[in-house]
C-alpha cells in the first residue's frame, strides 16, 4: 500500500478499491488498485488452505516490502479464523467462514476492534447458479457485509461490470481498515466454493 496507508497506527479507510485476480501457476495472486487504476498492494497465496496458509499483500510486484498479511488459524472448512495482521505483527481484525450456515448462500463473519459483521452472498439464486454452474465459480459473486448492531452495510463486493476476474469493493464504514477489507476479500475469493 502507499505509504499514506502504510502506517503502524489507526484505521486507514479507503471508501472504493478494486481487486484484481492475476494468473499465476504455483500460487494465487491479486492486485488490489485504487478506484484511479494505482496499485496499493500486490497479495500472494500459495495454492493451499491449510492451517497456517497466509496470504501476504506487498507494495510492489518484486514482493520486496510486506506491508500487512491474512494468517490461516485452524482448519479452513470448519471455520477456521483469518487473522490479518499489519506489517508489525499488531492483529488489524479477523474473519471466517461460517460452515453450517454456507451451504445455501456462503457466509462469513468479519471482526475488528469496535465491529462485527456478517457477510452473506446477496443473491440465493446466484449462489446456487455459482455453485452448479461449470463456469470459474466465483466469477458471479456478490456478497454483502452488515453490522451486526446497527444492520448498516460495512462493505459490499461484487464483480465489476464486464470484467472476468475484477471485483469492486465498496467501504462505506469509515471504521473498516483497507487492510482488513482486502485480505477479506482475497480470502473470500479463495475460500467462497471451499
Amino acid at each position: 500500500m502507499p505509504d499514506q496507508y502504510d502506517t503502524t497506527h489507526g484505521v486507514h479507510h479507503v471508501p472504493a478499491f478494486l481487486v484484481r485476480g492475476r494468473p499465476a501457476l504455483r500460487a494465487e495472486r491479486h492486485e488490489v488498485l485504487d478506484p484511479t487504476g494505482a496499485t496499493l498492494a500486490f497479495a500472494e497465496r500459495r495454492r493451499s488452505w491449510g492451517p497456517g496458509a497466509t496470504t501476504v499483500f506487498h507494495t510492489d510486484e518484486a514482493r520486496t516490502r510486506e506491508t500487512f498479511r491474512s494468517e490461516v488459524r485452524g482448519r479452513p472448512n470448519l471455520g477456521a479464523r483469518h487473522v490479518v495482521v499489519a506489517a508489525d505483527g499488531r492483529p488489524l481484525g479477523s474473519f471466517r467462514k461460517q460452515a453450517a450456515r454456507s451451504l445455501v448462500r456462503t457466509t462469513f463473519v468479519l471482526e475488528a476492534e469496535g465491529l462485527a459483521g456478517t457477510a452473506q452472498e446477496r443473491s440465493g439464486f446466484l449462489a446456487l447458479e455459482r455453485r452448479l454452474s461449470s463456469d470459474t465459480p466465483t466469477r458471479r459473486i456478490a456478497v454483502d457485509v452488515i453490522d451486526d448492531v446497527t444492520g448498516q452495510p460495512l462493505l459490499s463486493v461484487a464483480r465489476a461490470p464486464g470484467e472476468r476476474s475484477t471485483y469492486a469493493v465498496d467501504v462505506p464504514d469509515p471504521r473498516v481498515d483497507v487492510r482488513l477489507a482486502a485480505a477479506f476479500v482475497v480470502g473470500l475469493l479463495g475460500m467462497i466454493d471451499h
